[in-house]
């Protein structure tokens, strides 16, 4: 392969553009959903035992989070959605393609849907499970791949010819603005 791989900071920039996108798309999906579900449980909840009882029982409130965890199944369907099909049908995601890097397989060729499922959900949850070592294999490893890389036989590389660097500012506005986004997001879910 004469491509150059991406390394973990071109990586973890295109990741964030893709998080506050996905951020930005979910968060509302999540909670129109999430409001009729809740009322849903909560009506269980009260038309059970609650009413007859001091405090309910551990089912009925097993039942309320399961309805408020039905709200999540939209978002999650979002997040499959722009992972493993929007890629496949044009290669790259959008922090991908701003960061001009996209996924390959060993023989150099576009990742089928299964092989983008292996890296993007079964890979990068297997990644996450061990406090993110998964990810920063990229650091070390010469072929800059991570575990969920390896776990669907795939590269990251470059699309253009030239590798380019971000500047340490650039990087500082990234950062930035992210914490930013994921802070509103935290204050809007908490500030009832």
């Amino acid at each position: 392969m004469n491509q150059r791989y991406a390394g973990f900071g071109v990586r973890f920039v295109a990741t964030l553009i893709d998080g506050i996108l996905l951020l930005v798309i979910s968060y509302p999906v999540y909670y129109l959903f999430s409001i009729p579900y809740t009322l849903l449980g909560w009506f269980i909840l009260l038309n059970s035992h609650f009413i007859s009882t001091t405090s309910p029982h551990l089912s009925d409130v097993i039942i309320l989070f399961m309805y408020m965890g039905l709200a999540l199944l939209p978002a999650l369907g979002l997040v499959y959605s722009y992972f493993v099909l929007y890629q496949k049908k044009y290669g790259q995601t959008i922090g991908k393609k701003i960061m001009k890097i996209k996924v390959v397989t060993y023989d150099d060729r576009t990742p089928t849907k299964s092989d983008f499922f292996r890296r993007e959900i079964i890979g990068k949850f297997l990644s996450a499970i061990i406090l993110g070592i998964g990810y920063l294999q990229v650091i070390w490893n010469p072929k800059k791949q991570a575990l969920h890389d390896k776990c669907a036989k795939t590269y990251v590389v470059y699309t253009g010819n030239r590798q380019k660097k971000l500047s340490k500012l650039q990087l500082f506005i990234i950062i930035v603005f992210s914490w930013i986004c994921v802070i509103s997001a935290y204050l809007l879910t908490w500030s009832k």
